[in-house]
């Protein structure tokens, strides 16, 4: 007796729908002298190949964007038999994912742009400022006992996209360059220094054909209430001064009231002649809590805006430059 070139078989999953939106599968044995020419006969008798639309065992194409994500191809049994033909079994992997609310999340195609979606998550984090830019602290300035949280919804900006390559260091060295870089001018409606790139994963589907996965952390801006004016340090030629910014400040730095037990009481020519000396009460005692100074380390006055310090941490980078089809 013959054994049949292709057979259908029962899929591991039919058509199934949940939160992460349709998906289905479909299986067939293939009589086929390799994994490559079994998934020929499949597209020869089916008409199934990454991309193509789902369609049911009668025939029915249930929903146009049910589209075919990933082909496996296993030999069935122990070797094959003499002339190189054996047994195989190809299982097609079908998927229309979706985001709550019943909205459609697109998925990448081999050829096609990339495609982009935002999630959010839930986290609990320690916190050291309030949104005024002050140390949490109680009414004599002792750190709150025990510390405290807060909850956060952080949002990832997310792209995924095909690209060939020669292997996954190829593309793991195209992008390193710009992990842990911000953006250096608006990217996809972000504003400058709000996105930190957190690398791109590339994953192997085909011979040299890669699904390259790329996340961005977001920040929003900020601006501290009650604040007058925004700095931060820099270097020059007479060493370390000063320069102001405008608000609103990138996510991705740090901002703080400028507070200290010590003042700028005069300076020369260079950052290494400035002197100091410790602020006092009107006892002449020495202040055991920080005062608010100025952007320069003067002593403010009590009816002076406070001033914040801003610190940047990471390096800035222009994302277009990464040619994201």
């Amino acid at each position: 007796m013959t054994m049949p070139v292709i057979t259908r078989m029962t899929p591991p999953s039919g058509l199934q729908s949940g939160p992460d939106g349709r998906q289905a599968s479909l299986a067939w044995s293939v009589v086929a002298a390799s994994e490559l020419n079994a998934e020929q006969i499949v597209f020869s008798n089916y008409g199934v190949q990454r991309g193509s639309v789902y369609q049911s065992p009668e025939g029915e194409v249930i929903d146009p964007l049910l589209k075919c994500q990933r082909i496996t191809t296993t030999p069935k049994g122990r070797g094959a038999p003499i002339g190189g033909v054996g047994l195989y079994i190809v299982t097609a992997e079908f998927a229309r994912m979706s985001l709550g609310g019943g909205s459609r999340r697109k998925v990448a195609e081999p050829g096609g742009p990339a495609v982009w979606r935002i999630e959010r998550s839930e986290t609990t984090e320690p916190v050291d400022h309030d949104l005024t830019g002050l140390p949490i602290a109680n009414s004599v300035e002792e750190p709150v006992d025990p510390p405290l949280t807060r909850i956060t919804h952080p949002e990832t900006l997310i792209a995924e996209w095909y690209e060939t390559a020669v292997d996954e260091i190829t593309l793991y060295g195209k992008y390193r360059p710009y992990t842990d870089h911000v953006n250096s001018v608006a990217f996809r409606t972000y504003p400058i220094g709000c996105l930190l790139f957190s690398g791109a994963d590339p994953k192997p589907e085909d011979d040299g054909l890669f699904l390259v996965t790329a996340k961005w952390s977001y920040k929003p801006q900020k601006t501290l209430p009650g604040v007058g004016s925004y700095y931060k340090r820099v270097i020059g030629a007479g060493g370390i001064g000063v320069q102001a910014l405008s608000a609103p400040i990138e996510g991705w730095a740090d901002t703080n009231i400028h507070r200290g037990r010590r003042q700028l009481i005069d300076s020369m020519t260079t950052d290494v002649e400035k002197r100091y000396r410790a602020i006092v009460d009107k006892e002449g005692k020495v202040i055991s809590d920080p005062a608010l100074l100025s952007a320069t380390g003067v002593l403010l006055a009590s009816n002076q805006a406070p001033v914040a310090l801003v610190t940047f941490h990471y390096p800035r980078i222009d994302f277009a430059q990464m040619s994201i089809p």
